[in-house]
């Protein structure tokens, strides 16, 4: 969950006044672990449980977490980033930057 703090504050700080949601979703932690993580970490974001994995495998075709999808606002995949890698998200920033202009 590497990438947990550059979202809180690369994305959801950042963006959030100007219309991006951003939803944590564990699919197996349970809801106290979610919780004291997000409290650990400062996380203020939304954090959700998936306990079924329906969200994850709506898509997900490869079972790699964690992930990060970026949806456009009529749900659609704009982007997917498995794991965290630097370069990556920092792309994945200046695409939600053109998405909100």
């Amino acid at each position: 969950m590497a990438e947990a703090p550059h979202i809180e504050k690369e994305i959801w700080r950042r963006f959030k006044d100007r219309g991006v949601v951003v939803i944590g979703i564990s699919v197996s932690d349970s809801p106290q672990r979610i919780q004291q993580y997000a409290k650990r970490r400062g996380l203020t974001y939304l954090q959700l449980m998936d306990e079924q994995q329906k969200a994850f495998k709506s898509y997900a075709k490869v079972g790699v977490i964690p992930r990060t999808i970026l949806l456009d606002r009529d749900h659609r995949v704009v982007a997917l980033q498995l794991g965290y890698v630097e370069k990556r998200f920092l792309k994945l920033v200046q695409t939600i930057e053109q998405m909100v202009k």
